[in-house]
């Protein structure tokens, strides 16, 4: 038995296609969906989507994001995803050291401003990808 699997970004679908099991990383904890899973909504923290379908696995790095799970599949709605396998461990390691050095100079600033809060959600984004290349 088979489900539908979806990945979806603001600019474009990823994955549509029939699996067998989804691994995703929620919020609150990691959770595994079959085919009949009971409906709910999670969000999403950034980490590793593993999809697999009989001895084929495919991982995905996302974003922030949201798990719509209901009986039929699940569908991920991330405002960024990867392949694994088309992730640039040094184009990510060089834009998270840029990152890195932004969040220095201005983290001794005492009003939040909204690049620092967006510098620090692309901090979390990139070391994900780092850890899912080395998955």
């Amino acid at each position: 038995m088979s489900m539908k699997f979806e990945l979806v970004t603001p600019a474009k679908l990823l994955a549509s296609r029939k699996v067998d099991h989804v691994a995703v990383c929620g919020e609150e904890g990691d959770f595994g969906v079959l085919p009949g899973h009971s409906p709910f909504i999670s969000t999403l923290k950034p980490g590793a989507v593993r999809v697999d379908n009989g001895s084929q696995h495919t991982v995905y790095c996302v974003g922030f994001g949201f798990a719509d799970v209901t009986p039929e599949g699940v569908t991920i709605l991330a405002e960024e995803a990867i392949a694994k396998s088309e992730i640039k461990v040094s184009e990510v390691r060089t834009k998270l050291a840029a990152v890195e050095e932004k969040i220095r100079k201005h983290a001794h600033e005492q009003e939040q401003t909204v690049s620092l809060t967006r510098w620090r959600k692309e901090k979390v984004v990139l070391e994900a990808q780092l850890s899912v290349a080395a998955m």
